[in-house]
């Protein structure tokens, strides 16, 4: 009986220590499970409770500062995260976090000093963030240390340690006048672009399709048809995501993310969803490859932007729309998929033009993933993708192939 009653007691004490050293990590790891049911404003209590409750562990300061990001409250988050920067124990991620929020909030020249201090240690950054961090460089020096700038253009192109083009970047970069020559200014010139923060604009959605367009499209009167709601997110691309320093939803692609700044064979791409250089509202997507081919002409490079995967109902017709405008001569596609099989060819042009797209889907439930894709030497500026369900009269569809119609517009 004694030996029972004892073996009870230990099970209290040892079912009280457990509550004990489980309760503090509880509001913890309900904010990370509301983080990945993307609820980042419930989180941030939760994640404030686990801090009060811990608040000399870095690894809830470091929580807590990526919740506030992924809320949009990059003050709060850099304010979290701040005492980090000095925490030998603090995690790489955490420190890379803030210098990338530091650049988005301007204040790249102290993230410079995070950067070289924890150098070692840090993951690599994202294009942009490493973009800022290099023009915080060459603002203080005309011909900054290789040292410096050949592991962030290293991130910038996302090079891969053995690649052959890093060891070609690296020697180049030895060169005192890099900076001065037409590479190095080429390069300079991306930079200032990719760096260009347009203030977001808070839950736009692209513009409805053209009704004017849609109707010579169907050739059917404008009063005929009607249109759902929007189903492609964020397709003005004025959310940002503070994690990825991209616009949220998309995402890059590229067969060749490479540089190669020697003699006449350059070869790189960049892309950048925050350019104000827009046709809606501040922000619109800018893809730019620079090629100039060996004589062998192997070396090709393709870049684009592709959106999440999206839904379709079967027996259904549907309108895309979005505006693009080129510049040099890239050739520029449009796909439904990243497959690359089922798409048309975007004719340069240097004024805005429409793009509008009637599609009918089959028997079977299906998606569509849009891309954006540019080949060779040029640039291409998009904006306002839109995808929405279309309401057509008795008869008129399904469509054995889709309708393209483009033509230019002004604004």
């Amino acid at each position: 009986m004694r030996q029972q009653w004892l073996l009870g007691i230990l099970g209290v004490i040892g079912a009280v220590v457990i509550v004990v050293l489980l309760l503090p990590a509880l509001p913890l790891n309900r904010g990370t499970l509301a983080l990945l049911h993307r609820q980042p404003a419930q989180a941030v209590p939760l994640m404030q409770q686990a801090l009060d409750r811990q608040p000399q562990d870095p690894f809830v300061i470091w929580q807590l500062g990526q919740t506030h990001a992924h809320a949009g409250n990059l003050e709060a988050a850099i304010a979290t995260l701040r005492p980090l920067a000095d925490d030998p124990t603090a995690s790489p991620y955490a420190l890379r976090l803030l210098i990338i929020l530091l650049t988005q909030q301007g204040a790249a020249d102290d993230a410079l000093v995070l950067w070289q201090t924890h150098q070692q240690r840090i993951p690599r950054m994202p294009a942009t963030t490493a973009a800022h961090l290099l023009q915080a460089i060459l603002k203080q020096a005309d011909a900054p240390d290789p040292t410096l700038t050949y592991p962030l253009l290293i991130d910038l192109f996302d090079l891969d340690t053995n690649d052959p083009n890093e060891r070609l970047l690296h020697e180049t970069l030895q060169a005192l006048d890099f900076w001065d020559s037409s590479r190095g200014q080429q390069l300079q010139a991306t930079l200032l672009w990719l760096t260009h923060s347009a203030p977001p604009l808070a839950a736009v959605t692209a513009p409805a399709p053209d009704p004017a367009a849609l109707a010579d499209l169907l050739e059917l009167s404008p009063d005929a048809f009607s249109w759902g709601d929007e189903l492609v997110p964020n397709g003005s691309f004025e959310q940002h995501d503070a994690l990825t320093d991209f616009a949220t939803h998309w995402q890059r692609w590229s067969l060749r993310w490479v540089a190669q700044y020697v003699g006449e064979r350059t070869n790189t791409a960049m892309i950048s969803g925050r350019t104000g250089e827009a046709w809606h509202g501040n922000a619109a997507m800018r893809i730019e490859t620079v090629w100039h081919s060996p004589a062998d002409g192997r070396e090709v490079v393709r870049a684009g932007i592709i959106s999440p995967r999206i839904a379709l109902q079967p027996d259904t017709s549907y309108v895309l729309s979005f505006v693009y405008r080129t510049q040099s001569n890239g050739v520029s596609y449009f796909y439904f998929n990243q497959s690359g099989r089922d798409g048309f060819k975007l004719a340069p042009n240097a004024a805005w033009q429409r793009v509008s797209v009637v599609f009918s889907t089959g028997t079977a439930a299906t998606s569509v993933q849009p891309m954006i894709l540019l080949w060779n030497d040029g640039t291409i500026w998009v904006d306002a993708i839109s995808l929405r369900l279309l309401t057509l009269p008795n008869g008129t569809l399904p469509l054995d192939r889709p309708l393209v119609q483009i033509g230019e517009l002004q604004g």
